[in-house]
C-alpha cells in the first residue's frame, strides 16, 4: 500500500492534501461549533429573563387591577357611613366581591375592629389592630402584596378550603375624608391557591409554562405531566429555597423532566414586610434550540467528511475553494455569535456547499426572528414601567405649563402678536405632549367600558358637528349615509367616541386639504356596521397588516398607539375592525359590532 501511494504522484498530493486539510477544518469546526453554541446559550438565558419579566409585568398587573377596582369603590364605603346606612353594607360588600371574583372583602373601623363582611355577613368584631398592614393603611397608604394567610383567617372570612395555610394577594385600602383622615380600611384578597388563570394568562401571553410557589411547593399551575394533568403540590429543591425564598432573589437554572429538557426561572414573591413568601416560577422548552444545535453540529461534520474526500479525489484544486467556504462559514459564526443575524454566507457552488450555506443562513434568519419576538417581549414587559414614570414624571409637569401660558398671554398685550403666538405654540405642544401621556396610560391601563345601549346614529350626531368644522376648515367635503337603524349596541358611549374620534381624525389628516370622508352606518344581519372613507394618500401594502400593533407609525408625530387602542376596544365590545387601503386613493376602516338583543 505503501509502495504503491509512492508510486502514484496524484495520490500523495491526494494525501498530503487531506492532512493539511483536515487539521484545519477540525479546529475551525470546533471554533465554530464553540461560538455558535454559545450563541445559542446566550439566547437561551435571555428568552427565559424576558419572559420571566413578562409574567412579573402581567402578576403586578392583575395586583393593581385588583387596587384600583377596591380604589374605585372606596367611595361608596363612604356613603354608608356618611348615611349611617352600615346595616347595608354586608350585602354592599357580597356584591361586589363576587362581581370580582374576590374571596375576602371586609371592612375594618379606626380600631381595627371589623364590622362588615361579604362572604360571611354575619361574622364580625374580630380585630386587625395588631396587623402591620392595618397600622399602615390607618396612616394612609394603600397596599397591594403577596399574603400567607393561616386557616383560622380564611374560616374568619367564610373561605371553605383543605389548606391549613394559603398563598393570596391581598390590597388594604384606607377610606378617607377629604381632609386626610381615614374612616375606615376596606380589606380584600384573591385566593391564588388551586386558580390558575394566571398562570394560564401568562402561557397564552408568552408560550411558557409557569407556576406559583407557595413557600416550596405549587398551589397554581400551568405545568402538564405525561397524561395532561395539571402539575400540583410538587416541592422544589432546597438551593432555590435557599436563593429564592431565603435571600429573596432571582434564579435561572436547567433541569430535564420526561426526558425533555427545560430552562427555569424562578422570581421571589414578596408580603407587605418584604419578606418572600412564594415565587412565580416560568418553564420553557429547550427543544428548538437543541434541534438548532444538531442541525449546526450535523452541517459541520457534513462539511468536513465533504472536504476530505473532496481533497482525496481532485487534490490541490479544490482544495483551495474548500479552505475560502469554510472560512466564510467560520467568520458567519462568529457574526452569529456577536448576534449579527444579517450576516449571510454566500457559495457560488451547486453542491453540497451551497447547500450547507443555504441551511446556516437559515438558520441565522430564524435566529434573528426569535431575538426580534425577544426584544417585543421585552418591550412591553417594561411599558407599564414607562407609563407610570410618564404619568408621574410628566403630566403634572404639563399641566404647570398650561397654567403658566394661561398667565403669560393675561400679562402679555393683545397687540403684542409675536409673543401670543408662541403662548399659542407652548400651549398647543403641551397639549400634544400630554395627548402622548394620556395614549400611553390608556394603552398600559385600559378603563375596563361600562355597558349601556348605545344608539349608532345619534352618538354619530354629537361626534360628527366638530369633525365637520374641522374638514371645512382644511376644504374637505363630508358625505354622511347615515341608514334609518332601529336597533341598538351594548356599549361604553365614551369610549366609542374614542373610536370614531381617533379614526377620523386620521382620515382628516390623511387628506391633509382637500378631498372627501364618506362616513356609512348600516345594518347588517345581526350586526351594525360603520365605515369611514378617505381619499387620502393610502396606507402601502405591506403596512397594512402592521398598523394595529403597538408603536408603529409612519408619521412625524405621535407614537403608534392611537390604532392599538382602537382595535382593543373594539375587541372588549365583541367588535372587529378591518382596514382597505391602496395607495393613491384612499383608505376605509369598517367597524362591526353584535345587536344588543334584550333576553327579558
Amino acid at each position: 500500500m505503501f509502495n504503491f501511494i509512492r508510486q502514484r504522484i496524484e495520490l500523495k498530493l491526494g494525501v498530503v492534501l487531506l492532512f493539511v486539510v483536515f487539521i484545519p477544518i477540525i479546529i475551525m469546526s470546533f471554533m465554530s461549533v464553540n461560538l455558535i453554541l454559545k450563541g445559542i446559550q446566550r439566547e437561551v438565558q435571555q428568552r427565559i429573563v424576558s419572559d420571566l419579566n413578562v409574567a412579573v409585568a402581567i402578576y403586578d398587573k392583575i395586583k393593581h387591577q385588583l387596587r384600583y377596582t377596591i380604589r374605585d369603590q372606596s367611595s361608596r364605603v363612604k356613603y354608608y357611613f356618611d348615611t349611617d346606612t352600615l346595616d347595608d353594607l354586608p350585602a354592599f360588600l357580597k356584591a361586589v366581591a363576587e362581581q370580582n371574583n374576590l374571596d375576602i372583602l371586609s371592612i375594618a373601623d379606626r380600631r381595627g375592629k371589623i364590622i362588615a363582611r361579604g362572604n360571611q355577613s354575619l361574622l364580625k368584631g374580630d380585630s386587625l389592630a395588631d396587623r402591620a398592614y392595618f397600622k399602615r393603611a390607618i396612616d394612609g397608604e394603600d397596599i397591594v402584596s403577596t399574603e400567607l394567610v393561616s386557616i383560622h383567617e380564611m374560616q374568619a372570612e367564610g373561605i371553605k378550603k383543605d389548606f391549613t395555610e394559603a398563598l393570596m394577594i391581598k390590597v388594604v385600602m384606607p377610606v378617607k375624608e377629604p381632609d386626610g383622615i381615614v374612616r375606615a380600611v376596606i380589606i380584600a384578597g384573591y385566593l391564588l391557591n388551586n386558580d390558575h388563570s394566571i398562570v394560564d394568562l401568562i402561557t397564552d401571553l408568552i408560550g411558557a409554562q409557569a407556576a406559583i410557589f407557595q413557600r416550596e411547593t405549587i398551589v397554581s399551575s400551568s405545568l402538564r405531566d405525561l397524561n395532561g394533568a395539571r402539575i400540583m403540590g410538587t416541592k422544589t429543591n432546597q438551593k432555590i429555597v435557599e436563593t429564592v425564598l431565603q435571600k429573596g432573589k432571582q434564579y435561572i437554572g436547567e433541569d430535564e423532566v420526561f426526558g425533555t429538557s427545560y430552562i427555569n426561572g424562578y422570581i421571589p414573591l414578596f408580603n407587605a414586610n418584604n419578606q418572600a413568601v412564594g415565587s412565580l416560577y416560568i418553564r420553557a422548552s429547550e427543544e428548538g434550540f437543541q434541534e438548532i444545535k444538531r442541525k449546526v453540529m450535523s452541517s459541520i461534520i457534513f462539511m468536513a467528511g465533504f472536504s476530505i474526500l473532496l481533497a482525496l479525489a481532485i487534490g490541490f484544486y479544490v482544495g483551495r475553494p474548500l479552505t475560502m467556504a469554510i472560512e466564510s462559514l467560520r467568520q458567519g459564526a462568529i457574526a452569529v455569535a456577536n448576534s449579527d443575524f444579517d450576516h449571510t454566507i454566500k457559495v457560488d457552488t451547486d453542491d453540497e456547499l451551497k447547500e450547507l450555506a443555504d441551511s446556516f443562513n437559515t438558520m441565522t434568519a430564524e435566529l434573528k426572528e426569535a431575538q426580534k419576538k425577544l426584544l417585543q417581549s421585552e418591550k412591553m414587559a417594561a411599558l407599564g414601567q414607562i407609563a407610570a414614570a410618564v404619568s408621574h414624571e410628566l403630566k403634572n409637569p404639563l399641566t404647570g405649563i398650561k397654567m403658566a401660558a394661561y398667565f403669560l398671554r393675561d400679562k402679555v398685550n393683545s397687540a403684542d402678536t409675536e409673543a401670543n403666538k408662541s403662548i399659542s405654540d407652548i400651549e398647543s405642544e403641551a397639549d400634544r405632549a400630554n395627548k402622548i401621556v394620556m395614549e400611553i396610560l390608556t394603552f398600559s391601563q385600559p378603563i375596563s367600558p361600562i355597558f349601556n345601549t348605545v344608539k349608532i346614529n345619534e352618538l354619530l350626531g354629537e361626534i360628527l358637528p366638530v369633525q365637520e368644522y374641522q374638514a371645512e376648515l382644511h376644504e374637505i367635503k363630508v358625505i354622511k349615509h347615515l341608514q334609518e337603524i332601529k336597533s341598538v349596541i351594548k356599549a361604553d358611549r365614551d369610549q366609542l367616541k374614542q373610536i370614531f374620534d381617533n379614526l377620523i381624525n386620521n382620515a382628516l389628516q390623511a387628506m391633509g386639504a382637500g378631498g372627501e370622508l364618506t362616513i356609512t352606518s348600516m345594518e347588517e344581519r345581526d350586526f351594525i356596521k360603520v365605515k369611514i372613507k378617505d381619499t387620502g394618500v393610502g396606507i402601502p401594502e405591506e403596512n397594512v397588516k402592521s398598523i394595529f400593533q403597538p408603536f408603529f407609525t409612519t408619521k412625524d408625530k405621535g407614537i403608534g398607539l392611537g390604532l392599538s387602542i382602537v382595535n382593543e376596544i373594539v375587541k372588549k365590545h365583541q367588535g372587529t375592525i378591518s382596514v382597505e387601503s391602496r395607495l393613491g386613493q384612499g383608505t376605509t376602516f369598517i367597524i362591526s359590532f353584535p345587536k344588543f338583543v334584550n333576553q327579558a
